[in-house]
């Protein structure tokens, strides 16, 4: 294994890793979106493609695409933020200042700034590739509050809103965080049902932040333009969900955990309707992303496999992950259609085609 140091810029240190043998303005984020960004659309047969990483001990957790096809992800374990170039095959990594800071949820915005939640310390990390520097801006702190653990509030999913500012679920506080990237001050806008554990997050096509509460029963929006916050109950009672993503109709999909299913909410209409893989009630449905053409891909927990769903036809197919355990709870899929996710369990990147 050859590692280069590239040194340190900042507070940043960049590693190198070699492995041997869309439309419009893009920006990759956790959630797919359709916002800024469109995932591709191709044909998926089920070849597994899986790339070790750095550190045995990297679990990664969450992973994004960039425009350029980038696979950028949070190395939960080893304290770092990564990325995989799939061309080259070679890894770039970044040691977070903060020691054990939890490294959770990553974003790319519109201009390929790197943006991650330290779950851990109460912070929002801000990488810019070009210069390897990164800064951290602090988020309210859990303190003494009600849900905060050990002082801290674990700041969770970020994703970039159409007002140019950043917004992340905050799970154990029961509160969305809004940053304001040029000056660092934040506002807090917390959830009307209490524990709600808000947890994955996506914008919808007016803007509005959707999230999901995985402590409770319910897809929650927060207003952008005046700060309110709704929510909707599931069909389906405790449901648990955990993860959303936005297909190109603009529908607002969630994986529902505790359901072991998955499915949608319009915006609009606020109508909803779900959906049963065949694992089902052994599936843990964890994640979920759209592809350009509004196919469904699902990371199931449990049953360790990654099934498709597709609305038109209402038919799943499911594909068993290569590596036993590999505990995956992001999915995403990127502009040339490739499905990827972080095994968190063997420390491994796995594209699926």
């Amino acid at each position: 294994m050859k590692i280069h140091v590239k040194g340190a810029v900042f507070f940043a240190l960049g590693l190198w890793f070699s492995l041997g043998g869309g439309l419009g303005e893009l920006y990759g984020n956790g959630a797919d979106s359709f916002i800024n960004f469109r995932p591709g659309a191709r044909v998926i047969k089920g070849k597994f493609t899986v790339y070790d990483m750095p550190l045995d001990y990297a679990s990664p957790h969450c992973l994004a695409s960039d425009a350029q096809g980038n696979i950028w992800y949070v190395a939960y374990g080893a304290n770092r933020v990564g990325k995989l170039d799939p061309e080259k095959k070679e890894f770039t990594e970044y040691s977070i200042p903060t020691p054990e800071s939890q490294p959770h949820g990553i974003t790319v915005d519109k201009d390929g700034i790197v943006w991650f939640t330290e779950a851990g310390k109460d912070k929002i990390g801000r990488l810019d590739p070009r210069t390897g520097m990164i800064t951290e801006f602090p988020v309210p702190p859990g303190g003494k509050r009600e849900g905060a653990r050990g002082g801290v509030g674990r700041i969770h999913t970020p994703m970039m809103g159409k007002d140019g500012y950043l917004y992340s679920t905050n799970e154990w506080l029961s509160t969305i965080v809004k940053l304001d990237p040029k000056t660092g001050q934040t506002w807090e806008y917390a959830t009307r049902t209490r524990k709600a554990r808000p947890y994955g997050i996506q914008v919808d096509l007016d803007g509005n932040v959707w999230f999901a509460m995985v402590g409770a029963e319910h897809v929650g929006k927060l207003d952008t333009k005046s700060g309110t916050v709704t929510e909707h109950k599931t069909p389906t009672p405790k449901s648990g969900p955990r993860r959303l993503t936005i297909d190109p109709q603009g529908l607002i999909w969630y994986a529902e955990w505790d359901a072991h299913k998955i499915g949608y909410i319009h915006p609009k209409t606020l109508e909803q309707k779900e959906f049963t893989p065949p694992s089902s009630p052994k599936a843990g449905t964890y994640a979920i992303a759209s592809d350009g053409s509004g196919n469904l891909y699902v990371a199931e927990f449990i049953s360790n496999q990654v099934s498709r769903f597709e609305p038109k036809t209402g038919k799943w197919t499911e594909w068993p992950m290569p590596l036993k355990r590999s505990r995956v709870r992001n999915i995403v899929v990127d502009p040339k259609g490739y499905v990827w996710y972080a095994d968190n369990g063997n420390s491994k990147l796995v594209r699926l085609e």
